[in-house]
């Protein structure tokens, strides 16, 4: 730490009360009560607070005569203020404090971005398989529709003497998506009912409980949801099956009823007593959800990686900016304001570029300087 101190009839203790003003406010001890020093001699002054070190400075330059000082320059034996020699350390905190920040507001940000965007992209991706799963829907109702409409009028004449399974809607629908599931296993379809005529159509527990929510609720026209399966997580999508058609109450209504050969064909004694109006079953598709889910982890990850490449060309960006812009004019200062402070008057002016903060604070110092030095001189020649 250096200090100035001018005055043309200080006294010593003036003088002390002036390095109190610009050095520490408390120091109210000295070992000197006068001013005959001379370039060498040390005071020593001790803070006011009791835990306070001493403090030692030593005169560079003393015009003392009857007891008036024209000038004193002195410097600190014991620096408390930092000097050009931390300035490396002094950089790399500032840059540190700044890059914490930084990263701080990065992660600030980041967190409750990424949130959202992984919420959207799950979003998006049930989205997209409860589409798929209306697809395989309304495929199955077109092919139901095909059934009735065009391959069972054709087919009529036979089923007197032969039940051909190919006149059931149900049995054409499952059969197109069983063909479907030999190259893609994870689809499925079903039309489970609690009492048919086929085996396979019979509905398992869960099943079972969409068929009876169905049941509870007329009101229901779709059920959407997600179960684990051998083949990982799917989606599933259901409509009621109703007896809407009284065609249907002549194979399912009585045994004596039906037709003989599809007595024969189906010995179970399943898929009777059906009536008007009631949901007999439900139509189940089921999506896989791994490949959707795995597109969203995809750009999930791409969209992070992509954010921290940015912030990390922006951070880097910003210090190359700091450095030249900011710290190391800066250090150029410290450095002139240091050397003074040393008494090296001799020291060059500090290149003043541009005209922003940091240039106008560079030409303070260099008037500052010149300053400084002319004051001396003309205290030499007084």
């Amino acid at each position: 730490m250096s200090l100035f101190l001018f005055g043309k009839r200080s006294t010593w203790g003036s003088m002390m009360n002036a390095i109190s003003r610009m050095g520490r406010p408390h120091f109210s001890q000295v070992n000197r009560k006068h001013c005959s020093m001379l370039k060498g001699d040390i005071v020593e002054i001790k803070e006011g607070a009791p835990a306070g070190p001493p403090i030692k400075f030593q005169p560079i330059w003393c015009d003392s005569r009857e007891n008036r000082v024209n000038l004193l320059l002195i410097h600190s034996l014991e620096p408390t203020f930092p000097s050009h020699h931390h300035k490396g350390r002094l950089q790399m905190n500032l840059l540190v404090k700044i890059n914490l920040i930084l990263i701080c507001v990065f992660v600030a940000a980041l967190v409750p971005a990424a949130m959202i965007s992984r919420s959207l992209l799950d979003n998006n991706a049930q989205t997209q398989v409860i589409q798929e799963a209306r697809i395989m829907m309304e495929t199955a109702m077109a092919m139901r529709g095909y059934t009735v409409n065009q391959v069972k009028p054709l087919l009529a004449p036979m089923l007197d003497e032969t039940f051909l399974p190919q006149s059931v809607p149900a049995y054409s629908a499952t059969e197109i998506f069983n063909t479907l599931r030999a190259t893609h296993p994870e689809y499925t379809y079903k039309e489970a009912t609690l009492n048919p005529t086929n085996p396979r159509n019979r509905a398992v527990d869960w099943e079972t409980d969409l068929v009876n929510e169905f049941r509870r609720d007329a009101e229901i026209k779709e059920l959407v949801g997600q179960r684990d399966t051998p083949l990982g997580r799917a989606l599933y999508l259901s409509h009621p099956i109703k007896v809407s058609n009284e065609a249907c109450l002549a194979c399912h209504t009585t045994a004596e009823s039906a037709p003989p050969a599809m007595l024969v064909a189906y010995s179970s004694g399943g898929g009777f007593g059906w009536k008007m109006d009631e949901i007999i079953g439900a139509q189940i598709v089921q999506v896989p959800m791994s490949t959707p889910v795995k597109m969203a982890d995809d750009i999930f990850q791409t969209l992070l990686l992509t954010l921290v490449g940015i912030f990390v060309f922006i951070l880097l960006a910003l210090n190359l900016l700091l450095h030249f812009v900011v710290l190391q004019p800066m250090r150029r200062l410290s450095a002139m304001a240091d050397q003074v402070s040393h008494g090296d008057m001799e020291v060059e002016n500090v290149p003043v570029k541009g005209s922003d903060e940091v240039a106008a604070l560079t030409c303070s110092f260099n008037r500052m300087r010149i300053s400084l030095v002319t004051a001396l001189k003309m205290l030499e020649n007084d």
